[in-house]
């Protein structure tokens, strides 16, 4: 009888928070961003070929998000093409924004390129929008994972060497 009570009242919890989290989304106020800020771009070159610098950059997606099944959109090697999208929040202030953007990998010989585009950025303070230091958060963030993208296919270049 006791677990009973405990399974109904959990179930009450759950679509209590649930409905609430769903209100808070529905709710939000869509940011505009301005379309010179949407996009932003990384070139690297490499003393490796295509085939490995591809291999290396599915190695480091699988590596740098959680669910890469779900975030990994496309995946074309003969195209050099990986293509990603993903949402992190943006600490701005006291508040995170949620940064819904998608991630263009195109690998050529010797060569990469990394797309970020900006999709859409919310708030849940309606009649408010951020600083404007958001932007510089959201170029911040962009650049440790290029970061972290260039120091994985290095690496991988030194691994070749051994």
């Amino acid at each position: 009888m006791n677990s009973k009570r405990i399974v109904l009242l959990a179930a009450a919890c759950f679509t209590v928070i649930f409905s609430g989290c769903s209100s808070m989304i529905d709710n939000a106020v869509r940011l505009e961003i301005e379309p010179s800020e949407q996009t932003i771009e990384f070139i690297d070159t490499w003393e490796i070929d295509k085939n490995k610098i591809y291999d290396s950059t599915l190695s480091w997606a699988t590596q740098t998000y959680n669910s890469s099944i779900n975030v990994i959109d496309m995946k074309d090697r003969d195209a050099g093409l990986v293509s990603i999208h993903a949402i992190f929040d943006v600490p701005v202030s006291s508040v995170l924004l949620p940064c819904n953007y998608s991630l263009q990998i195109r690998v050529k010989d010797k060569k990469t390129k990394m797309t970020f585009v900006i999709h859409e950025m919310a708030t849940q303070l309606s009649g408010t929008y951020p600083p404007k230091n958001s932007m510089e958060s959201v170029r911040t963030y962009f650049r440790n994972i290029h970061n972290t993208y260039f120091s994985a296919i290095k690496n991988q270049t030194r691994a070749d060497d051994f």
